[in-house]
């Protein structure tokens, strides 16, 4: 984790911050990991799935969310709570990617953290989900991810939403 916490800060800007989703353990992981590497305390919410997930005893319903901000972060709102409720079902997927995110949740995301036009980096984008919430957002967005094909199915479906972006009839008032 701390690897990976030091790779992602050493590609953002020291005005960014990080969001990402991990589980209980992988929070008290991520707050030594910070720790370790001089960086502030994350700050830890959880996301509300509105839903019953796997599970043996206890049926899994949330996942964490983590904000790691850098030095130079400067905060948009103190208002956003620590509990998202944003619904979340296997059947209710774009993709075929077992952990995709929901658009909404990315979107509350981006929006919490950069300003309008400022550029997103999803270093593990999956479906490319954060992708179609940074076109939404108004934000760039640059993603990565290491399994081909699933990359190709990722910039589809953001290619798709750039295209249905610049047909927008609000972008086309004038027409």
């Amino acid at each position: 984790m701390r690897e990976q916490v030091a790779a992602i800060a050493g590609a953002c800007k020291q005005s960014a911050a990080m969001w990402m989703t991990l589980d209980w353990r992988g929070a008290m992981i991520l707050d030594t990991a910070c720790a370790k590497l001089g960086i502030k305390e994350p700050k830890i919410g959880v996301w509300d799935k509105e839903n019953c997930g796997m599970g043996h005893v206890l049926r899994n319903s949330y996942e964490c969310f983590a904000v790691v901000s850098l030095p130079e972060w400067e905060r948009l709102t103190a208002s956003e709570r620590d509990v998202w409720n944003h619904k979340w079902t296997q059947g209710g997927r774009e993709s075929d990617h077992a952990a995709e995110k929901p658009v909404a949740l990315m979107l509350r995301a981006c929006n919490l953290l950069c300003k309008e036009g400022a550029t997103v980096l999803d270093p593990y984008m999956g479906s490319g989900t954060t992708g179609v919430a940074a076109i939404r957002a108004n934000r760039r967005f640059i993603g990565i991810e290491r399994d081909a094909e699933i990359y190709a199915a990722a910039v589809e479906r953001v290619r798709d939403e750039l295209e249905g972006d610049l047909f927008n009839s609000q972008h086309n008032s004038s027409c």
